[in-house]
């Protein structure tokens, strides 16, 4: 097929035994580009080159082993805030690949991540994902209080109703200092997903600002600052009460 490395050319024709015209070259008659049929001889079909063409499915692909190598010369405090953000922080300027995605049905390119590795779905929003990602290294995970899913408003509403009680850490933003560690939830219309989330690395309470680390950042892990009752924001987990609790 054509494609990258193969456009069809006259090297792909070949002029079959005799000729189209059915004259025998003579004096009267020679033989022009009118008299030869051509087809192609390469077995390759010419078409119209979509996005699907230049996946690269090997391009950007980690194993854990790297992963685990960030984090060797860490020293873990244990406490779930703080480790969860030191979690995070060697993570802050990852990109999706942009070479190798997959196209969805609206035509946007959704690109290979660690974290959608990580979770098994290698083209995932990946927020949530980048998250748990986290969660796993600072040593949350082992708690089994925390959903695995990609699908940040599925990892809400999971965590609303894992048992009775859960809005003594599950708070919205009005009146409340975020701490270190804490989970926040965002309500974003137009964007690829319209629920998100993030880990907050720092609070400024004299200023009431608010610093997220998030994954899916404009296809980045970046840290971002925000007013601590930013609208977008639904809700805080709080991380060193789920602590002290369990």
């Amino acid at each position: 097929e054509e494609n990258e490395q193969h456009a069809h050319g006259a090297e792909c024709y070949l002029a079959q035994e005799g000729f189209a015209c059915g004259l025998e070259e003579s004096a009267g008659h020679a033989h022009g580009e009118t008299c030869y049929a051509k087809e192609l001889t390469c077995g390759k079909a010419e078409h119209a080159h979509t996005d699907i063409c230049y996946i690269d499915t090997a391009a950007d692909v980690e194993d854990q082993a790297s992963w685990n190598q960030q984090y060797d010369s860490l020293a873990w405090t244990g406490a779930w805030g703080a480790d969860l953000v030191m979690a995070a922080r060697p993570q802050i300027g990852y990109q999706g690949s942009v070479n190798n995605y997959t196209v969805a049905e609206n035509g946007n390119h959704k690109g290979y991540t660690r974290y959608g590795q990580f979770a098994g779905e290698l083209y995932a929003d990946w927020d949530a994902a980048f998250v748990n990602f986290c969660m796993h290294y600072a040593g949350l995970e082992a708690s089994g209080l925390f959903p695995k899913t990609t699908d940040s408003a599925a990892w809400q509403e999971a965590f609303a109703n894992l048992r009775a009680g859960n809005a003594d850490y599950l708070t919205g933003a009005a009146g409340y200092g975020p701490q270190a560690g804490d989970l926040v939830f965002f309500r974003r219309e137009g964007e690829e997903t319209a629920v998100q989330m993030g880990i907050v690395s720092s609070y400024n309470e004299a200023a009431g600002r608010v610093s997220v680390i998030e994954g899916n950042s404009q296809n980045a892990v970046r840290e971002n600052e925000y007013e601590a009752g930013d609208s977008r924001i639904t809700g805080y987990l709080k991380i060193s009460g789920l602590e002290a609790a369990y």
